[in-house]
């Protein structure tokens, strides 16, 4: 799934603890 991907891309990035 490209939806699940992007949401793991966007937290490596930026994650929200």
């Amino acid at each position: 799934m490209v939806l699940l991907a992007h949401i793991y891309q966007n937290h490596i990035s930026m994650p929200t603890y």
